[in-house]
């Protein structure tokens, strides 16, 4: 609880849920079977940089609930990642 006060909690709760909501709602959230995206390479802890992009085009090929299965454009590779690794923006 935060500082032991349910008030609190409620208000926090709240507006954790409408920050998600406004993320979710938004029309490019969603993802369409054949876009073509990118998606985040495993971080360098040395680096500066928060986020490398990979340097392959995946598509989209099917949403498992939460997880998106990707088929890399170049190759037959295929990988499983969470909608926040992955960029529809190139």
């Amino acid at each position: 609880m935060v500082n032991n006060s349910p008030e609190l909690e409620k208000i926090f709760v709240e507006e954790c849920m409408k920050y998600n909501y406004n993320i979710v709602s938004k029309p490019e959230f969603e993802l369409n079977e054949n876009e073509v995206v990118r998606i985040t390479s495993e971080k360098n802890k040395l680096g500066k940089k928060r986020t490398i992009l990979d340097k392959n085009d995946y598509k989209v090929f099917k949403q498992h609930g939460n997880i998106y299965e990707l088929k890399s454009t170049s190759s037959d590779k295929s990988v499983f990642r969470p909608r926040y690794e992955i960029f529809s923006n190139i």
